[in-house]
């Protein structure tokens, strides 16, 4: 039984894309129908077969989109590669490729492939849609035996344990300060306020005269005097050292 290369088959596909010409179509054709198909693939093929595409998937990228197309492209191409019996895989993992399928696709090898297997290679596919579902069935059981019925008891416990160690004050100053309640809280709520209040009152004037506000008024500025209130603490100790 004479081999027929994946490489080859891509090549003649590749050279016909770039260069249409009836030499080139011959070729392609002549490699189609080289191609020796099996209808039917045992079970044990089947499962060795859905092991690896299966096994291929669950390493991918988390991406839903990714992972479906991903499933698709895999189950197509490990597929042929069972059914055509003269088929070799000369691209090892790269042949679950996107432009590999596309250009296979396009030109309709996927589709001559499939008249004679394509009744078993939907079983084939069940399968694997079959084991990759056990197995996110699987990673969710193994999830859930992290929470058993003695580890959420000893978190309540715990929780419990931490729930009693509050005194009714601590639990009533507690709710004060979520409720803004607290007495410390509203001073300090209030002088933020203020203080936020005066500076846009200032900007506000200083921008309707037409000229720029200091940086800050309150404290920079000083009294009616035009003096700072540094200016008339360092006169208040001149006066006592007198």
């Amino acid at each position: 039984m004479d081999k027929i290369k994946l490489t080859d088959i891509l090549t003649s596909v590749l050279e016909f894309q770039k260069n249409p010409t009836e030499e080139n179509d011959k070729k392609v054709h002549e490699y189609m129908q080289k191609l020796q198909v099996i209808p039917y693939l045992s079970i044990d093929r089947k499962a060795i077969c859905a092991s690896i595409i299966s096994a291929n998937i669950f390493n991918v990228e988390r991406d839903m989109v990714k992972s479906a197309v991903h499933l698709m492209v895999a189950e197509t191409m490990y597929g042929i590669l069972e059914y055509c019996i003269n088929l070799e895989n000369d691209l090892g993992s790269f042949v679950a490729d996107e432009t590999i399928y596309d250009a296979l696709c396009e030109f309709g090898f996927i589709d001559y492939i499939m008249k004679f297997c394509g009744a078993d290679f939907a079983r084939l596919c069940d399968l694997i849609d079959k084991m990759v579902n056990f197995g996110n069935i699987y990673k969710i059981t193994e999830a859930a035996d992290n929470f058993s019925s003695e580890k959420i008891d000893e978190l309540v416990k715990q929780m419990d344990k931490a729930t009693k160690t509050l005194t009714p004050e601590m639990l009533s100053d507690m709710k004060s300060i979520l409720n803004g309640e607290d007495p410390h809280w509203q001073a300090l709520k209030q002088a933020v306020g203020d203080e936020a209040l005066g500076n846009a009152l200032d900007k506000e004037i200083y921008s309707t005269l037409g000229i720029s506000a200091p940086i800050n008024t309150k404290n920079k500025a000083g009294g009616a005097d035009g003096k700072t209130e540094k200016d008339n603490e360092e006169k208040q100790e001149g006066k006592q050292k007198a």
